[in-house]
């Protein structure tokens, strides 16, 4: 492992070492100081990216053996005996792991680390950039019989889009919709440190107003407008306009959206497209076959799409195979899934690394049977024995059952025996 700090930023490059002569970059790790940090010495900033990287790592450390090529003297500090504060504490959390520091003596790795640290921007560069950029809101709000909802589209200057969409828990017409929307979308803007914005609003009186060609009569509006005025003071630029419904049409969908649903919490709707009618859509028929069972005991299933076929044959009787929930495309077999998108379905040995991997992985924590076979489920994967095998995985895992913990519990109800004992003669004194 190669280390290196700079006065914003610190990175670490973790190699595998098949020879003596031969260095493969396996993983990378590098991250922003914050403003404390800053003020570290470059000593304390060498400990914090080999603490830094331990953290991420952990696995790897955990597994194999460490060597850290470092041209500072980080063995005899962490091993010092007088240490105290934080120098202290990464000295305990290294000490379970098997590092060993050794001198660098040529750059090799550590053109890599030093490149990964380059790579990393300035805090401050960033800021700055962000500050001469313009950032688009648009917003609109809408009041329906069944409630009330406003739309944000909020568009950063590299293109990047933040939609919200927001329920209103009271009853608001159709302004003070369109005045919330502009609030909600203001303070969103904040909250990311914008500086310069430009708000677009369907709404004539609203943006009338906030430009002072028109006057708020009503009191409730003159409060709307008030607490607008007093928000874009805290921007260093901005500018409003009016455009057309058809230039809003997004943000003005998902007001829509918002005002249209009975939501009472916080919900995520996932919109998906379906490119053609339904009754176009090619059906699957289900080739029978005889029985075969493979050495793992599954069956063995062949599924073919039927081209010619419609979804309701014209004896007006449902073709067979119109229900099938097995999908094949791109020569790989799918199951429909209720709410989620098609499920990969997985043979033996496919299924094998897929446990492997989420079990005991780069990103595996050796999670039980069932949250393992979730895990795999969520993931996009379907077998049909996939939560008894990932039970059966678990089971065979060495590291699950050696440090697993203990259960103090008994496997079964312990019973009285209430039979009197004989006793002998003499055997009280």
């Amino acid at each position: 492992m190669y280390l290196a700090v700079s006065e914003w930023a610190i990175s670490a490059v973790l190699f595998r070492c098949p020879s003596p002569k031969e260095q493969k970059p396996i993983y990378y790790v590098s991250r922003a100081l914050a403003d404390v940090e800053t003020r570290y010495s470059k000593m304390e900033l060498t400990a914090l990216a080999l603490r830094s990287a331990a953290q991420k790592l952990r696995p790897y450390f955990q597994a194999h053996p460490v060597i850290v090529l470092t041209d500072q003297p980080l063995r005899n500090i962490l091993h010092k005996p007088d240490l105290t504060g934080r120098m202290l504490q990464w000295a305990i959390e290294l000490r379970e792991f098997g590092i060993e520091f050794q001198p660098r003596l040529s750059m090799k790795g550590q053109v890599m680390a030093d490149f990964v640290l380059e790579y990393s921007r300035r805090p401050s560069q960033h800021h700055e950039s962000s500050k001469q950029e313009w950032w688009t809101l648009r917003v609109d709000g809408a009041s329906r019989s069944s409630g009330s909802g406003v739309g944000l589209l909020l568009q950063s200057p590299t293109g990047e889009h933040l939609e919200q969409a927001i329920r209103l828990g009271f009853s608001a017409s159709n302004n003070e919709a369109e005045y919330e929307a502009i609030l909600s979308g203001l303070d969103l803007a904040l909250a990311l440190s914008v500086s310069k914005l430009r708000i677009y609003s369907d709404s004539q009186l609203v943006v009338k107003h906030v430009q002072e060609e028109y006057e708020a009569k009503d009191a409730r509006m003159a409060r709307y407008l008030a607490k607008v005025r007093n928000t874009l003071q805290q921007f260093t630029e901005w500018t409003i306009e009016k455009i057309k419904r058809a230039d809003n049409r997004r943000a003005d969908a998902l007001a829509g959206i918002a005002a249209s649903l009975p939501i009472k919490e916080a919900i995520l709707l996932p919109i998906h497209v379906q490119p053609t009618p339904v009754a176009e859509i090619s059906t699957c028929n289900t080739i029978e076959a005889p029985k075969r069972t493979t050495k793992n005991g599954r069956m063995t299933c062949r599924i073919y799409p039927d081209r010619h076929s419609t979804r309701r044959s014209q004896t007006g009787t449902q073709s067979p195979g119109a229900s099938c929930p097995f999908h094949p495309d791109w020569g790989h077999l799918y199951k429909r899934s209720f709410t989620g998108p098609y499920l990969r379905c997985l043979g033996h040995s496919e299924a094998q690394y897929v446990l492997a991997e989420l079990h005991e992985g780069i990103c595996g924590n050796h999670s039980g049977g069932r949250s393992l076979a979730h895990r795999a489920h969520s993931q996009g994967y379907y077998w049909p024995t996939m939560k008894k095998d990932a039970a059966a995985y678990v089971k065979k895992c060495d590291k699950c059952q050696r440090y697993a913990p203990i259960p103090h519990m008994p496997s079964a109800t312990l019973k009285i025996n209430l039979r009197p004992m004989a006793l002998r003669s003499g055997a009280w004194t």
